[in-house]
């Protein structure tokens, strides 16, 4: 009884995207400590709310598409749709409200723009004359490109809007490896959607590449930017705490990409948890680094 009603909650907490705000933490406190920022709680609350309201917003629109990958999610959110509308708008409103504080414009714009990507993403706002594609979750590479861009924005370049608001070249390429763990990540979460998707005609890697192609196109991503973020980390421009969270993170990028295309493997598994966990190790790593470089 008591084993049936935790992993009721469990379930409860991924359909509202509580480890996705797990993510958004791990990745602000190991990129804080990457470049040396020190951060309030406020800072972290912005990028709690901002996470729990984008990605629920995303969910909630998408509720009938998700009737055939995620059921169990669909019907938890048409049940209790009105609540989990006022939560995430209040949680977005929020967030907002806690930037304003800071008074700074630019803060403002950088904590504003992964909420316009989620809307961009989400909603159905290009005209069909134009084109076939609604919206910029439809458009392959686009889709993936897309929250990894949002994620970098609102885990590296907002803490540095709120404490200064300089842009140096370690900044960069911290927003640069943010991209790419979130890229790769999002690519691996398309795999559990590929029956809905080719449905409703969703153009994503692993519909048109297959899975085993997909697997070994991340495989040579994840390479490279181990190879790449290496050097960097070598001739000086990061601190040597990168070699702990690039070694770490590219070893379990390694093994959760070795099932991806195996039969039995369970993909809604791999997709929700495993992938973003890429992420949350950061957290644990970064501590762990600081101590020890």
């Amino acid at each position: 009884m008591l084993r049936q009603r935790v992993k009721n909650l469990f379930n409860i907490l991924l359909h509202v995207s509580m480890y996705m705000v797990l993510v958004g933490i791990s990745l602000l406190y190991a990129m804080s400590a990457l470049l040396d920022i020190k951060l309030d709680l406020i800072a972290y609350l912005i990028v709690i709310l901002s996470a729990f309201g984008g990605y629920n917003l995303n969910r909630i629109v998408e509720v009938e598409k998700d009737v055939i990958d995620h059921s169990e999610r669909a019907y938890f959110f048409m049940k209790y749709k009105k609540h989990l509308t006022v939560l995430t708008i209040t949680s977005i409103i929020l967030a907002f409200l806690l930037t304003c504080l800071k008074g700074r414009v630019e803060l403002i714009i950088i904590v504003s723009l992964p909420l316009i990507f989620v809307i961009l993403y989400t909603i159905h706002w290009i005209p069909k004359s134009i084109t076939r594609y609604r919206r910029l979750k439809d458009i392959i590479i686009i889709k993936n490109v897309t929250p990894a861009v949002g994620w970098a924005t609102g885990t590296v370049l907002m803490p540095i809007f709120y404490v200064s608001g300089s842009i140096t070249p370690s900044v960069v390429l911290a927003f640069l490896f943010v991209f790419l763990r979130i890229f790769i990540g999002s690519i691996v979460h398309d795999a559990k959607d590929v029956k809905g998707d080719r449905i409703h005609k969703v153009e994503t890697l692993c519909v048109v590449l297959g899975l085993k192609k997909t697997k070994l196109f991340l495989i040579g991503m994840n390479s490279i930017m181990v190879i790449l973020f290496l050097f960097i980390t070598f001739i000086g421009l990061l601190p040597a705490l990168m070699y702990i969270l690039l070694i770490g993170s590219s070893l379990y990028v390694y093994a959760y990409l070795y099932f991806l295309d195996k039969p039995d493997i369970n993909l809604r598994f791999l997709s929700n948890i495993a992938a973003p966990t890429e992420c949350v190790i950061l957290a644990p790593l970064a501590f762990v680094g600081k101590n020890l470089v």
